[in-house]
């Protein structure tokens, strides 16, 4: 996972890229039944944001043979734009964590679920932007 550099001021915009190992997908989100976990972005608690705003990409349509229906995933790489509005800062740095929820599976089995941490610095003017 990594992030795009931070826009300065009260608005930041990130790209995460997702890289999936060949053979193995992760859920889309939604998830397409109600078993799989869905995979999400979101923020660390504790962090000075007003707003977020994350899109996840539609998944490609598979069939699986534990499934009676094709499941949405997301395999190899995949983007998620995310929007965060963060509350006025004082100058200087600070820094926001990333969180990725999600679960791997292959043709066969799931893992258990995962989480993935990814700190994204922000040097912040002290004003909004």
């Amino acid at each position: 996972m990594r992030a795009a550099p931070p826009v300065y001021g009260g608005r930041l915009s990130l790209l995460v890229t997702l890289k999936v190992k060949k053979g193995w997908h992760i859920n889309a989100n939604p998830a397409s039944l109600d078993f799989p976990m869905p995979t999400t972005l979101g923020i660390s608690s504790g962090h000075p944001i007003e707003g977020v705003e994350i899109s996840c990409p539609t998944g490609k349509i598979l069939r699986f043979p534990f499934a009676d229906r094709p499941l949405a995933v997301y395999e190899g790489e995949v983007t998620m734009p995310a929007t965060l509005e963060i509350d006025p800062l004082p100058p200087g740095d600070a820094r926001l964590t990333l969180v990725l929820d999600f679960q791997a599976c292959d043709v066969i089995r799931c893992l258990p679920p995962s989480s993935i941490t990814l700190s994204v610095d922000v040097i912040s003017s002290g004003t909004r932007g």
